[in-house]
């Protein structure tokens, strides 16, 4: 078995030695196989180049790079095509979810899930440090997909994830939205294929280096849209019955 680990990435050039590091300390400690896929959407700092002089010195870190930004949902497919890996691990790169994480999601994912989510608001989860505003909007729109889906989740928005090979696989073949919405609706779509989706109970914590790139409205509005499509298809898919 070996482990890949996808990680997207946008002006995080102050944190990359950081991400790279914890992540490489994690995955050395496991005693499987193991590499790294790092993807720099489109940096406007020197993430690509740091990123390059880091992978000249680990073997086992590969760099993939968008010539613009596409999004965070586009960043990870192009992850998982790089991705060799028989369990494939996404992570925030500001590491919001610690790199001890991944020992978690792997052993969920080893034990038959397809997708192994990290939630902090599954019982023995905690957050730490995150402001109220964003945790609000979290667990709100969680809710809203709960309900408008009807999966069984506590938080449809973490990158922490451990995917099998086949649903990364299905990932990749799907048009999905690019913005960080895209987390739900792929949750969602691989739900509907039929794979199968359990949480990890996680900390999740304020970044501690550079500038996060979620804002709420943005965000906040992404999730709108795609809950409307989805309610739109549900009431469709009635109608027709």
């Amino acid at each position: 078995m070996k482990v890949t680990v996808v990680i997207p990435m946008f002006n995080e050039e102050a944190g990359v030695l950081a991400c790279i590091d914890a992540i490489s300390k994690v995955l050395s400690s496991l005693s499987i196989p193991s590499n790294i896929v790092a993807v720099d959407d489109g940096s406007r700092d020197r993430t690509y180049e740091a990123l390059s002089w880091l992978a000249k010195e680990q073997q086992a870190l590969l760099v993939a790079c968008h010539e613009r930004n596409l999004g965070v949902g586009e960043a990870i497919k192009t992850g998982f095509r790089h991705a060799d890996g028989d369990i494939i691990v996404t992570l925030d790169s500001d590491l919001s979810y610690g790199a001890d994480v991944i020992p978690r999601l792997i052993r969920i994912a080893m034990r038959g899930a397809d997708v192994a989510v990290a939630s902090p608001y599954a019982r023995g989860g905690r957050v730490v440090g995150v402001s109220p505003l964003r945790i609000l909007a979290s667990r709100t729109v969680s809710l809203l997909y709960r309900l408008c889906a009807g999966i069984h989740l506590t938080c449809f928005t973490s990158m922490a994830r451990a995917y099998s090979r086949n649903a990364a696989k299905a990932a990749t073949l799907l048009r999905g939205r690019p913005g960080f919405e895209s987390q739900a609706e792929l949750l969602i779509e691989l739900n509907n294929l039929g794979f199968a989706i359990a949480e990890v109970p996680a900390e999740l914590v304020s970044r501690a280096r550079g500038k996060s790139k979620l804002r709420i409205s943005n965000v906040t509005l992404g999730h709108m849209q795609l809950l409307l499509r989805i309610l739109i298809k549900r009431i469709g898919l009635r109608q027709e019955r």
